[in-house]
């Protein structure tokens, strides 16, 4: 894995060696929860609550034509599966940390000025994830998984504004909707049916970009 992540930094590091590409850093603070959902008669399953957690992530904007940019990077993105089973009258509480490896690939697009050195920008588009580390505080067999995949899926919303504050220099805010798309659990094969837990967030990002 961490001869992955090196790979992937010299790419983006050679592409914006030649794209002339800005730089930036993000910080990511906001509310994860889970949609947790079973097609199976005789289990009950629940979302057990929300947590706070923050991402941290380096992005690279490259300019696609004037306020049209497209986005990639790398983020470090902890996340938390909780959820609440009961089947006869047994109820049990599954909490798993996970920390995952993002690689965004959004569309950034700008308007206007709408006052000196101010923009309002919006961002969408997919979040290609890996695993790198599992904690699990219980036995997952004991919640009729498998396992927790190796990777996931999410689509990245964002609305903001940008402001400059130097020649090369620009901050910005903008409010997150990250959706996971993917089940992120594999149900044992002898249940007559499917666990599903999909990983929502709910972010404010703050970014500086040179």
């Amino acid at each position: 894995m961490k001869k992955y992540i090196l790979v992937s930094m010299f790419m983006m590091l050679s592409i914006h060696a030649y794209a002339q590409m800005n730089i930036g850093l993000s910080v990511q603070p906001g509310i994860l929860t889970n949609r947790v959902s079973s097609d199976i008669d005789s289990l009950r399953i629940g979302n057990d609550g929300s947590k706070a957690k923050l991402w941290l992530g380096i992005f690279f904007d490259l300019e696609l034509r004037k306020n049209y940019y497209f986005t990639m990077g790398l983020n470090w993105a902890p996340k938390r599966i909780g959820i609440i089973t009961e089947s006869n009258s047994e109820q049990k509480i599954l909490n798993v940390k996970l920390q995952y490896l993002q690689i965004p690939l959004w569309l950034k697009l700008y308007t206007d000025e709408i006052a000196l050195d101010k923009k309002i920008y919006f961002q969408l588009g997919p979040t290609l994830e890996f695993k790198l580390q599992q904690s699990p505080d219980n036995n997952l067999a004991d919640f009729y998984i498998d396992k927790i995949k190796f990777w996931d899926i999410g689509l990245h919303f964002e609305a903001g504004m940008e402001f400059r504050i130097g020649q090369n220099t620009r901050i910005s805010g903008g409010l997150v909707y990250y959706r996971g798309l993917a089940n992120t659990l594999k149900t044992h094969s002898a249940l007559p049916g499917n666990i599903r837990a999909k990983i929502d967030f709910y972010a404010l990002n703050l970014s500086i970009k040179f």
